[in-house]
């Protein structure tokens, strides 16, 4: 307020826009070093802040690479021990049946052979190794790598008047895989199933090991196992229904 009616207000002002020009022309530039070590500094800054910016970019990939083969994996081995594990104890009748044995497991590991609650007659195996299924082969369009779970036909007898025996399909054989999105860029590398409980020891006659070897061009291997145990097949009388065999053929 004192200003307003102060005469020399404006010479004052006038005064203070004189020292700011001063203070400006007066003022002194950076060196050429001082502009080298400058550049120098930010260029470490910049160069830590993209190998940082790179290493976190790579972990995360692994991380999700590692959750993907984690999803994929569960799903497969969920659905390959839920349904090896209800295999049922029975006489084995209909399709292409060489013994009475009811669980067959291959020697190679390639696949394993059941019964499942329903009385239907099921190979668990892979899309690579559909030809080992008796009077099956894999369609050509059919994508490589993949679970395969193969239900046989269902085929009844009966007798005409004439006393022949004529046999007829109720069902055509299915091939049960999961669509290939489900594995997410994943492939399965190998399937294996042996039984570990064949000899006794530290497992009991009724149980399995499924091993599962996943594989993908951009996260690499991924590795896991379950062990199954058929409860169905816990008595010794059951057990003497599980064999190991060479072929299906």
């Amino acid at each position: 307020m004192a200003d307003k009616y102060d005469k020399r207000a404006p010479y004052r002002r006038l005064g203070l826009k004189n020292r700011i020009k001063t203070l400006l022309k007066n003022r002194q530039g950076v060196t050429l070093v001082e502009l080298i070590v400058t550049f120098a500094l930010l260029s470490m800054f910049a160069t830590s802040t993209c190998l940082m910016a790179a290493s976190a970019i790579k972990v995360y990939h692994q991380i999700r690479g590692l959750n993907n083969a984690l999803q994929v994996s569960d799903t497969l081995m969920d659905k390959i021990t839920g349904v090896f594990e209800g295999a049922q104890v029975g006489s084995a009748k209909g399709h292409l049946v060489k013994d009475s044995r009811t669980l067959k497991v291959a020697s190679d590991g390639s696949f394993v052979d059941l019964y499942d609650r329903t009385g239907s007659h099921i190979v668990i195996t892979t899309t690579d190794s559909g030809g080992v299924i008796p009077g099956r082969d894999m369609p050509s369009e059919v994508l490589k790598n993949q679970l395969l779970i193969y239900y046989y036909p269902v085929i009844t007898s009966r007798t005409d008047p004439t006393g022949t025996e004529i046999k007829e399909s109720v069902y055509d054989g299915v091939d049960w895989r999961y669509d290939t999105s489900a594995y997410m860029g994943f492939s399965i590398k190998s399937l294996d199933f042996s039984w570990v409980g064949k000899d006794g020891g530290a497992y009991p006659k009724n149980v399995f090991k499924v091993e599962l070897v996943l594989t993908s061009d951009r996260y690499g291997e991924f590795n896991s196992t379950r062990f199954v145990e058929c409860y169905n097949f816990s008595s010794a009388e059951a057990a003497a229904n599980i064999s190991t065999v060479d072929s299906l053929r």
